[in-house]
Parts: C-alpha cells; structure tokens; sequence
C-alpha cells in the first residue's frame, strides 16, 4: 500500500538541498494525512523517479524521516508510516500547527494550553531561583515592551521575557520547550497577532510578574504569568472566532419587486 490515491502530485524539487526538500514534502504529506499510520511510502525508484532526484536524496530524506519517528524503515519491508502521536517528538509541533502553509486549529489550542499549563511554573521557579542579572534582564524587557510601537516587536520581546524567566528556573526542560514553542510563533506569526495587540499600559502586567520574581514571591509570580498568558490567549481566541464566522446573506426582500 502506498497511500491513498488522492494525495497530491509531487512538485519537482531545484537542485539545491534536494534531500531536505524531499524531506519536508513527504513530512508534510504524512502529517496533511495522505499516508495514514501502517501505510507504505512508495519505494526508492518510485520516489526518485517521481520528484526526479537521485537515490541518495531519497535515503537521506527517509533517514530523516526515521530520525523525526514518522517512518519505521525495515529491509524487505519498506518504509512504513509511524503514528506521529505515539512516537514523535515535540519539535514536530511547529509543523503540525501549519502542515502545508493551512492552520490546524486543533493543533493551536493544544499549543495555547500547554503554553498556559507551563508558564505560571516557570515563573514560579523563577522567583525561587533568579539571579540579580535575571532580575536586570526582565526589568529591562519592560522598559522595551513599554517603548515599543509594533507587534512585531512587541512579539519578539515577548518571546525573550519567558526565554529569560526559564533560564532563571534553571529547568533545561522548559527551555527546549520554549524552544519548539518559539517555532510555532514563529511559523505562524500572523495567526497570533492579536495577543499582541498592545495597549498603553501592556507593559504593567510584565512589569508586575518581574517585580513578583525580584521579591521571590513564587505563589504570586505564578498567579500573575497565568493572568498575562490568559490574557493573550482570550485574544486569540475571539479574533479566531471573528475570522472564521461565516458571513450571512442580507435577506431578499420580495417586497421591493
């Protein structure tokens, strides 16, 4: 079996890293849904002859694939589809929020409810253990988010203000995952824009998780990372309901013929 029959035609691939590009086709496919979990990717020939590329392009780009457990590869048995679920890794999530450039709502609530579950502990770990130059670093995200006239921007130091305050938590953890959460801002920029929509005073809320860290005071800390991540996350979803909702026919009135 090599997937279903509506998946879609490969696009000829340039000549420039011809195995990454292979790479994230086939992932793409695989996570859009075109070859299900027990699926077979078509052989080697079949794929070199379809995105017209050498073998060795095709076993890099499948290596690739093991690597990031969305195949298992077994000699005689080719290459068979994983179910991402139960084997991959979190760095996967960035493409599942966007798989093929479309959004995958599903994928982004579970992004913004793992986001609101880790980052009152982060901060709360913070308080306990932040440095003075932790303490400087975030004072001085602050002063920029206060300056600052762009979303944009406004993002980027968003991003930055819980980089710092998972450093301080001294919790490798949280920083790689803040690290794969980064992608999917990254990779959805547009889609998260109205968290950032920023109001004169946006800066106190940070201003006050910052002044909670400085004092040590963890229970508050917590508290007040989880009413700024609601905040945002409230947005969200009100300016995603607006664009989705179906617009509705003004009613002909039969009354005027």
């Amino acid at each position: 079996m090599t997937g279903p029959s509506q998946a879609s035609s490969p696009r000829p691939l340039e000549r420039s890293s011809l195995s990454a590009q292979l790479f994230e086709q086939l992932r793409t496919q695989i996570l859009a849904g075109q070859y299900a979990p027990g699926d077979r990717l078509p052989p080697e020939r079949e794929l070199c002859e379809s995105f017209q590329v050498n073998r060795g392009s095709v076993r890099e780009a499948l290596k690739r694939l093991e690597q990031t457990r969305l195949i298992r590869i077994r000699q005689g048995d080719g290459s068979v589809v994983l179910d991402f679920r139960a084997h991959a890794g979190f760095d996967l999530l960035s493409h599942l929020v966007m798989p093929g450039g479309t959004l995958n709502p599903l994928a982004l609530r579970s992004v913004l409810e793992f986001r609101a579950l880790i980052g009152p502990e982060i901060a709360r770990l913070a308080a306990l253990r932040a440095t003075p130059e932790h303490v400087e670093h975030l004072a001085d995200l602050v002063t920029q988010i206060k300056q600052c006239e762009d979303n944009e921007t406004f993002q980027q130091l968003d991003f930055e203000f819980y980089k710092v305050m998972a450093r301080a938590s001294e919790n490798v953890a949280f920083l790689l995952v803040l690290n794969s959460i980064t992608d999917v801002y990254a990779e959805s920029r547009q889609h998260f824009a109205s968290m950032f929509a920023k109001s004169t005073d946006s800066h106190q809320i940070y201003r006050r998780v910052q002044q909670a860290i400085k004092k040590g005071q963890t229970a508050a800390a917590a508290r007040l990372c989880r009413e700024l991540l609601d905040g945002g996350t409230v947005a969200l979803a009100s300016a995603e309901k607006k664009r989705h909702k179906p617009r509705t026919r003004k009613k002909r009135d039969d009354s005027l013929n």
